[in-house]
């Protein structure tokens, strides 16, 4: 199928200059934006999508019988496989235990862990319902054929919106891809080893191999900040309870915070010891917890970067830190397959938790703080009383999945992503799988909810960071950079960058990629052939 891909140019309106009064220029700026239209769906595209949202192997087979080949068809067929042999896994056995519930919620059977704080905004997404009524105030225009039509990017007091452009806006120029081709994102080899969500949820960071840190805004999709000073891979990231700061945890050995609203590096709070592997603010936000190669847990105040104590007892690398809500107990685990719960304030240990499988690669509290969620890396997840210690539930993990894992603001559900490319959602209480979202290239590293539960970010090997509909699973947005430069896109084509859309996108067809650059120019030698021929 032919997909039309459309360039706008992009024109600032800048005050005249006072000897002129009443004259305004436009200046010309580089390309900022591009859109892809896709074509109208086939029967075969309609018919997959049913079936996907079936969800059911008989839905999946009878679209197999119906279309036996293709791309969609390999799709269809693994993912029928996957539910037969999840439909063939054992039910999960009921836990002995179960959470207390915190709030009680009338004609709600099952125990409710915590309900989400009211008091939290609702996180601003990156693909509007609906189209907006009114068009926002005009901060840019776009030149057109005889005219200009406004585009709106969220600057000059604008209102912050998604990287849609109206569809008043005509394009310059339309290119026509060839049967077979198809508008690919060029990303660096940057592995993304940690992600996390603003307090207020409108930040997204993520922590990448080179040693930088991204600050992305969740809303209109364009990087705020490329932060860097670390002279290793940023294994972990923690904003801090108020969302004025974010520390880093890098393999250089070194702790660095920085201002968020400014970019700039506030203090180094390590330099010594060895690589720093995970990292936690406390939620009173007077200090900050650290795990590292050498097997230690370390306490530092934030303010002034002094180390408050250590705690001793893990024999191999601490790959996973947390506190717990109250800022009082900090919960570790690591390659010595040891999950252990600290007292913050004596550095005592409080609880040796057994049986929690293979090496240890993320923990994290319920928001309440009475349970404890432990992931064992490509084995399984499993569900702890912050109490007592004893394991409450193992979920059934396919194998080579757990990653990395988080709950969900209410303690209702869990996500996880793993070395199997996928992100996963589980119901915290039955442990059963509600939704498998596929869409990376790599394992994924790190997921996180939004603090509204609404979306969910993952991070991957493959480079990206990606946005997803917690509710429903769709994807609503990539993000990965270009230099120092970020790109947002998304599934429907649209993007936004402050980058040449001609660095971040190429043409694919087949095993053959070509850069922008060269088909828009192989384009236009062949509209001159075509021109020429017919004179």
């Amino acid at each position: 199928p032919e997909v039309k891909i459309s360039f706008y140019e992009k024109y600032a309106l800048v005050a005249p200059p006072p000897q002129e009064p009443g004259v305004a220029v436009a200046v010309p700026l580089p390309v900022l934006s591009a859109v892809i239209v896709p074509p109208a769906p086939s029967a075969q595209q309609l018919a997959f999508d049913a079936a996907m949202q079936a969800d059911a192997p008989p839905a999946l087979e009878a679209y197999l019988a119906k279309f036996p080949d293709g791309a969609l068809a390999d799709i269809a067929r693994r993912e029928k496989d996957r539910l037969v042999r999840l439909a063939a896994l054992p039910l999960p056995v009921p836990a002995p235990v179960v959470a207390v519930p915190v709030v009680p919620v009338p004609g709600v059977a099952r125990p409710v862990v915590a309900q989400l704080p009211p008091s939290l905004p609702p996180v601003p997404v990156l693909l509007p319902a609906a189209p907006p009524t009114a068009a926002p105030p005009p901060a840019v225009v776009a030149k057109q054929d005889g005219g200009v039509h406004a585009l709106n990017d969220g600057n000059a007091g604008a209102p912050a919106v998604s990287p849609v452009l109206p569809q008043s806006a005509t394009p310059t120029r339309q290119y026509m891809l060839p049967e077979g081709a198809k508008l690919v994102a060029v990303i660096e080899d940057v592995n993304t080893l940690s992600v996390a969500y603003a307090p207020d949820g409108r930040t997204l960071a993520a922590a990448k191999s080179d040693g930088s840190v991204q600050l992305w805004d969740a809303a209109s999709g364009k990087l705020q900040f490329n932060l860097s000073g670390l002279g290793g891979a940023v294994n972990g990231i923690a904003f801090s309870p108020d969302g004025s700061a974010i520390v880093a945890a890098g393999s250089d050995r070194t702790l660095k915070l920085w201002d968020v609203r400014s970019g700039k590096v506030l203090r180094t709070l390590a330099t010594a010891g060895s690589a720093i592997q995970a990292v936690s603010f406390a939620p009173d936000g007077k200090s900050v917890v650290s795990g590292t190669q050498d097997g230690s847990v370390k306490l530092w105040d934030a303010d002034s970067g002094t180390l408050l104590r250590s705690f001793a007892g893990q024999t191999r690398p601490v790959m996973a830190v947390a506190f717990s809500p109250d800022s009082k107990t900090i919960l570790s685990g690591g390659s010595d397959r040891k999950l252990k719960l600290w007292d913050a304030t004596s550095g005592k240990l409080v609880q040796n938790l057994s049986g929690a499988g293979l090496d240890i690669s993320s923990v994290a509290f319920s928001l309440d703080g009475s349970l404890l969620l432990s992931c064992a890396r490509g084995e399984s997840l499993s569900l702890w009383s912050a109490a007592n210690g004893k394991l409450l539930r193992s979920f059934a993990s396919l194998p080579g999945h757990s990653v990395s894992a988080a709950f969900s603001p209410d303690g209702e559900k869990i996500v996880s992503g793993g070395d199997d490319f996928s992100v996963r959602l589980w119901d915290a209480i039955t442990g059963k799988l509600l939704r498998t979202l596929d869409g990376h290239a790599a394992p994924v590293n790190s997921v996180a909810f939004a603090p509204n539960g609404r979306t969910i970010v993952s991070g991957s090997a493959d480079g990206t960071v990606k946005l997803w509909d917690a509710t429903s699973g769709m994807l609503m947005a990539t993000y990965f950079t270009v230099g120092k430069n970020g790109v947002a896109y998304t599934p429907a084509g649209h993007f936004v960058t402050d980058a040449d859309p001609r660095q971040a996108f190429a043409i694919k067809r087949g095993d053959e990629r070509l850069p922008l650059d060269d088909f828009i120019a192989a384009n236009r030698r062949q509209v001159l052939s075509r021109a020429a021929a017919a004179q």
